[in-house]
């Protein structure tokens, strides 16, 4: 099978000597490894490899004349990641008033709706931040935003937390005064803090490349 990295053809024996997906996938990860990046893009005969077969190469049993992978260099893909989270997260105010003005006029499903949206977006970032950390082994309790020197990732986990919970009560409980309260106070003051930290996150992933 022909492995393609980046464009250039991959010449190395474990590539060359590759039959099936899972050795193609392999050589061409261990390539990218050794110059610093990381595969983003796999594509097999031109069409683009579905995320099952990724998670589990050796399950693939199709055969493939080309394998194409496309690299990135992981500083560089999660400096941008954060950043588009923090722009995200600081998009959200609008979204955590519309919840809570749904709750005022007793719309409690478009309330719903809407705080699926919200959460899917915090799920999002916390997967991210877990992706990040884990890919560039960062260390976030160095992490401090100007002028705001008790802003650390560690507070404001233990207080999301504990506003999660209340949001999670809340709806169990069908409490809708104190869910408006969660989303709109709570969650919306949340969201500006953690935008501010992830953004200073980024500066120091950029910082250290």
């Amino acid at each position: 099978m022909r492995v393609v990295l980046d464009g250039t053809p991959l010449t190395d024996h474990a590539s060359t000597a590759a039959t099936t997906f899972a050795q193609a996938l392999g050589a061409g990860a261990t390539a990218a490894q050794a110059g610093g990046r990381i595969i983003i893009e796999v594509k097999a005969d031109g069409q683009p490899v579905p995320p099952e077969h990724l998670s589990d190469p050796s399950s693939v049993t199709a055969t493939y004349a080309e394998l194409v992978l496309r690299t990135a260099d992981p500083r560089a893909l999660v400096r941008e990641s954060l950043n588009d989270a923090g722009d995200a997260l600081g998009q959200l105010a609008p979204l955590h008033a519309a919840v809570a003005d749904a709750l005022a006029t007793g719309d409690t499903p478009r309330a719903m709706d809407q705080l699926r949206e919200v959460l899917s977006t915090w799920q999002a970032v916390q997967d991210l931040l877990e992706h990040a950390r884990a890919l560039l082994s960062l260390d976030l309790t160095h992490i401090r935003v100007p002028d705001r020197p008790d802003l650390t990732f560690d507070a404001k986990a233990t207080q999301f937390v504990a506003t999660s919970r209340a949001i999670r009560d809340a709806v169990q409980s069908q409490d809708w005064s104190a869910l408006s309260d969660a989303v709109a106070y709570d969650l919306d003051a949340a969201a500006g803090d953690w935008a501010a930290l992830i953004r200073a996150l980024a500066k120091d992933v950029d910082s250290r490349r």
